[in-house]
């Protein structure tokens, strides 16, 4: 079973239609805290449990899901199409993103419009790596806009990319994968879910955007130093002369932090990374804070240019103006993700397979010499003593070969000096 674990098994028993309009119906469940249902029929009831993991089922039969699949490959074309007649069948109605899918699937199914007042997204699909879940991140940011509401529907993705951090299912069980998920209908069948959080930028030219991994902000085409004024909490903290400054999630501390030289920082972790990248300083570090901090970022009066702000790598870099703000804030909606265990088990599984963390060979155990006598015993005396000859033989042979080396790497050495001198 694709999504058993220990704690709970999923049943398999099909859901009962249900004519009451929702537009989310799932739930998540806190082990310590009583479940609330919001006062809005048409939004979930969302509990957490110490702030690490959550777990989801279906309230109501869902009724409609968005597929976003990788771009420009045939064999994740084909296992979209496959995945989209399966929800079909299921009496779902299937959304497609126009960018990806406009040259293949969008004669077939409905270009989501996530702007649009009547669209209803119940659950994500994704099959494709990381990038096609930043891209399914920036659709859910349009919808949830618009729509306004209190919680982003629940994420399955199957691994069909490169790295897949953020993809914790294989594409061969995505059949069992998604029975099991629709299966879920009560609090005792509930799905592990990771709730990703994600920060919120504001420009002063009021534009605002949401990312899943990080925010930065660098001195793009430009050969001067990027110099950036940066608080926490309305605290002046440092002033960045850099090549520029990472602000990521802890789901973005695998990506460019890292290869800046920041730490990892599992998932259920409520923290802001700040990475400054290639600093002109020897003093200058990456840092964490507390994942509440509003986080200010200014571009100073005395800097000799602009900076430009990439958000999640997803859009063309924005330009920052000298004296003008970036403000980052935390998310008040967090991704779930499913996953097959709770915790952070997927993250250190993810650490270990796909980026080698801590692989080497183990060093082997030390053995005593009681040990070993113990081992020369069982062989007899008379073992021990042939074996003990020969290893004198072995010796004897070693240093004679030592000294006829020694001797006529001496009389080299010694004709050549006194041929130098």
């Amino acid at each position: 079973s694709p999504l058993s674990s220990s704690s709970s098994s999923l049943s398999s028993s099909r859901m009962e239609d249900d004519d009451e309009q929702h537009h989310h119906h799932h739930h998540f469940i806190n082990k310590n805290v009583k479940q609330h249902h919001l006062e809005k029929a048409a939004q979930p009831s969302v509990l957490e449990q110490d702030g690490r993991e959550a777990k989801m089922w279906w309230r109501y039969k869902p009724r409609s899901a968005l597929v976003v699949k990788k771009y420009n490959d045939a064999i994740v074309t084909d296992g979209a199409m496959m995945v989209s007649s399966w929800l079909t069948n299921r009496g779902l109605n299937v959304y497609v993103d126009s960018w990806r899918n406009a040259l293949d699937m969008e004669d077939r199914y409905e270009v989501v419009n996530p702007r649009d007042p009547k669209c209803r997204i119940d659950l994500v699909v994704c099959l494709g790596g990381d990038g096609t879940i930043l891209h399914a991140n920036t659709i859910l940011n349009q919808y949830s806009a618009a729509q306004q509401i209190e919680q982003l529907p629940p994420v399955v993705s199957f691994g069909m990319g490169s790295l897949g951090f953020l993809t914790p299912f294989s594409v061969q069980d995505w059949k069992p994968t998604l029975e099991e998920i629709f299966a879920s209908t009560s609090k005792r069948d509930a799905i592990n879910c990771s709730l990703r959080s994600r920060l919120t930028c504001k420009i002063d030219s009021g534009d605002v955007r949401s990312v899943l991994n990080d925010v930065v902000i660098g001195r793009g085409v430009s050969p001067s130093l990027c110099k950036l004024s940066c608080t926490v909490d309305q605290q002046p903290v440092a002033l960045f002369q850099s090549d520029g400054l990472i602000i990521s999630t802890p789901s973005g501390s695998t990506a460019y932090s890292l290869s800046a030289g920041g730490t990892m920082v599992a998932p259920s972790i409520s923290c802001t990374l700040l990475t400054p990248i290639a600093p002109h300083s020897l003093s200058s570090r990456p840092v964490a804070i507390h994942g509440e901090s509003c986080i200010e970022v200014t571009v100073p009066t005395t800097a000799r240019s602009p900076a430009f702000v990439s958000f999640d790598g997803r859009d063309p870099m924005y330009e920052l103006p000298v004296g003008e703000t970036l403000t980052i804030e935390p998310s008040p909606l967090s991704l779930p993700l499913l996953t097959y265990h709770g915790f952070d088990h997927e993250w250190f599984q993810s650490l270990t397979t796909k980026l080698g963390w801590n692989t080497r060979v183990e060093q082997k155990p030390l053995h005593s010499s009681s040990n070993s006598r113990k081992r020369h015993s069982k062989n007899g005396g008379g073992g021990k003593n042939k074996r003990g000859a020969s290893h004198k033989k072995i010796i004897s042979s070693e240093r004679s070969s030592y000294r006829r080396a020694g001797s006529v790497s001496d009389t080299t050495s010694r004709s050549s000096w006194k041929r130098t001198g």
